[in-house]
């Protein structure tokens, strides 16, 4: 089996481009795919055989990790529409930088306070916001407003890193 390193995640998986995907069909396609492809099949092979299958393998990899994270995978739409991140750009909506601003610090008045309650209080404003903003990178993508696009994965980035912190305080608390 050979697969074609120049298609896109989504064409490899046999899905559309699109920032909402069937997590079920992309599990199940590269399950068959790695079954397939993975480098442990290729053992008795010849060198060039198992060295494509271990590159192919890592690319069926990297393409299922992109799709499979929220921002990863919004990121790679935009970068399929051309919109490449200018890592020296900083967030330009104030506004949201002070909210993050306050939801860090009660991040850290939960975690010193060690209250449960207030960290899934948090957890709960979070998910809610992220969903919020994903659903609204979601339309500015299919609108082909892909300056509003990148802000919004600028922000569920922020969103990202915060519901993990989250997460990370409270498996601390759990132990």
């Amino acid at each position: 089996m050979h697969i074609d390193q120049k298609q896109n995640y989504f064409a490899l998986f046999g899905i559309q481009a699109s920032f909402e995907i069937d997590k079920k069909k992309i599990e199940d396609n590269y399950l068959k795919l790695q079954t397939l492809l993975h480098p442990d099949r290729f053992a008795t092979a010849s060198e060039q055989a198992r060295r494509i299958s271990v590159q192919q393998s890592a690319y069926l990899n990297e393409a299922y990790n992109t799709l499979m994270d929220t921002c990863n995978r919004a990121a790679y739409l935009l970068q399929l529409k051309g919109v490449v991140r200018d890592k020296q750009a900083t967030m330009a909506d104030d506004n949201f930088l002070v909210e993050q601003m306050e939801l860090r610090e009660r991040l850290e008045a939960a975690t010193t306070a060690e209250s449960d309650q207030a960290l899934a209080q948090l957890s709960s404003e979070i998910e809610t916001q992220s969903k919020q903003i994903e659903q609204a990178f979601e339309q500015a993508y299919r609108e082909d407003e892909l300056d509003s696009a990148h802000q919004l994965l600028d922000k569920m980035k922020f969103m990202q890193k915060l519901s993990s912190e989250i997460k990370i305080s409270c498996a601390r608390r759990a132990k």
